[in-house]
């Protein structure tokens, strides 16, 4: 813990607690920042399972989990969020392990939407793939649907 980045540690910690009590399900995805021995600051995922608990008590027995570098993945990331405000562009991932629909700062600059529940709410609903363009319409705030059907339109 001691190579973690102090805004990333206590999220980290405590999900990471959530995880071993039980709280939190059998599965653990943290994208964290970790002071490597350059002393440069890196991101990489974390994604451990619960392998075997205890009967009785609950308590972990058998954990395991990988850790992987994604520190270029985050970088270029950055670097096409920046394209796509210049750019006038956005983009859009639907993660298969989930439900949650992300869009980019570009898309949102775009339609005239902040990243707000109104997106996330109608984010929900896309990614479930069992909405209808009326769902999605009507989850669109008013005064940003018109903006919202030109991007569709192109």
């Amino acid at each position: 813990l001691a190579r973690l980045h102090p805004d990333d540690l206590p999220a980290a910690a405590a999900e990471a607690q959530a995880f071993f009590d039980g709280l939190s399900g059998e599965r653990l995805s943290q994208e964290l920042r970790v002071r490597v021995q350059t002393g440069e600051w890196r991101w990489f995922i974390s994604k451990g399972r619960i392998l075997q608990r205890d009967a009785q008590t609950g308590e972990p027995l058998v954990a395991a989990g990988v850790i992987v570098d994604v520190h270029q993945q985050k970088a270029m990331e950055s670097q096409l969020a920046e394209a796509q405000l210049l750019g006038r562009t956005g983009s859009w991932s639907v993660p298969l392990e989930s439900d949650l629909f992300t869009v980019s700062r570009g898309l949102c600059h775009l339609v005239g939407l902040e990243p707000d529940t109104a997106t996330v709410e109608s984010a929900r609903l896309l990614a479930r793939h069992q909405t209808s363009h009326e769902q999605v319409l009507d989850a669109v705030a008013p005064e940003t649907r018109s903006a919202y059907l030109a991007l569709l339109r192109g």
